[in-house]
């Protein structure tokens, strides 16, 4: 099955050519068995090309099940062999999650906050090594119609478990408003940086991949 991808990337910026991100994928395993109909969009920057993949008709209505994250960040095409990716990705999705967002007591300021909470798990293909995988968690609970407290936290994992899990979490105050991504409307959120953490190992350099995979409805502007 072929199907079109809505591309979204940089203003101003050249548009990316699509062998950047199919030269990832092995020509003679890039089948996805039992997949009726699929949608799926895609983000680019100068450093890592990801797509999202969903098993509906239209991405806007997707019910978030049987969801395919992956995002390119080697030139070196990583030889992804669907057959053999869709049952890794299923058995490092059914491990024990070490991922969860701890809100401090006290921090929600009334008894009938809303929340709105995004979950998905990214993995990152590279030629001749494991699969890494990135459990993402984002929480917005709302004080006002349109502001409120932003908490992150995240845990990279490999499809062997042979490393210690890396992971990051942060918080901070958010400011909602809305723009235009072509003929998209989008949600854009301005977040005030108040307290991040780093755990195990003690230092390490954090690439904007990890924000790469979050949904392009969803703009983050972060602000240390």
């Amino acid at each position: 099955m072929q199907g079109q991808a809505a591309l979204f990337f940089p203003k101003g910026a050249d548009r990316p050519a699509p062998w950047r991100w199919q030269k990832h994928i092995a020509p003679e395993s890039n089948l996805i068995p039992n997949l009726k109909y699929f949608s799926a969009f895609a983000l680019a920057d100068d450093s890592a090309y990801s797509m999202a993949i969903c098993p509906s008709e239209d991405y806007r209505n997707c019910d978030g099940k049987g969801l395919m994250n992956i995002v390119a960040v080697d030139d070196k095409p990583a030889g992804i062999r669907m057959t053999e990716f869709i049952p890794l990705m299923h058995k490092m999705e059914q491990r024990v999650r070490y991922n969860r967002i701890i809100i401090p007591e006290g921090m929600c300021k009334k008894s009938d906050f809303n929340e709105h909470n995004y979950q998905a798990d990214v993995y990152f293909p590279v030629a001749n090594r494991l699969l890494e995988r990135y459990d993402l968690n984002m929480s917005l609970m709302y004080d006002t119609e349109d502001s409120g407290s932003f908490y992150f936290s995240s845990c990279l994992t490999d499809q062997d478990c042979l490393t210690a899990p890396i992971k990051y979490t942060f918080r901070g105050d958010f400011i909602q408003d809305s723009a235009q991504i072509g003929d998209r409307n989008v949600d854009v959120f301005t977040i005030k940086v108040k307290y991040k953490d780093l755990y195990n190992p003690e230092e390490i350099i954090l690439q904007r991949r990890i924000f790469s995979a979050i949904s392009v409805k969803t703009i983050f502007r972060m602000m240390n």
